[in-house]
């Protein structure tokens, strides 16, 4: 006859729990660092007029974000309550998934024209070393960098 210790069921349930929480956490921490990685590989090369573009960078994440803010010009006004109103839309969407039990981390730019220049592909931007598909590139570049990151960090944890 087999006797089970419920006390032991759930001290054992428990401290998966607390595991897989860590193992989440971890996660989220190297997403967030592969973020981070993305949006500065990307304004490096993100072409350069007032700088506008560059300033509506950001990446997001459940709880935070690293936001550039930073217009100049006549369009100044405009793009940073855009920039609100994008912001906001996104860190709705990174809750939403979060209630659904994904981690989400979002990188882009809030700029009205950012897609166009992005897609701008037979451009001849002025300043040396940027490019369209600005965004594109880098996370393709750190894509599988960002997801040794995540394995190792959730096996550390």
């Amino acid at each position: 006859m087999l006797k089970l210790n419920l006390n032991s069921i759930r001290s054992v349930v428990q401290n998966m729990n607390l595991a897989s929480e860590r193992k989440l956490r971890a996660a989220e921490k190297a997403l967030i660092e592969g973020g981070l990685k993305v949006k500065a590989d990307a304004v490096k090369i993100t072409p350069l007029d007032l700088s506008n573009l560059r300033g509506s960078a950001y990446t997001l994440w459940a709880g935070g974000g690293a936001i550039q803010s930073q217009f100049f010009g006549e369009i100044a006004a405009r793009l940073a309550s855009e920039q609100g109103q994008v912001l906001n839309d996104k860190r709705n969407r990174i809750a939403d998934s979060r209630r659904r039990g994904t981690l989400m981390v979002i990188v882009g730019f809030t700029a009205y024209y950012a897609l166009y220049v992005h897609e701008n592909v037979g451009a001849n931007f002025k300043t040396p070393g940027t490019q369209a598909k600005y965004l594109a590139l880098p996370l393709q570049r750190n894509a599988t960098a960002i997801k040794q990151l995540v394995i190792a960090a959730m096996r550390a944890a």
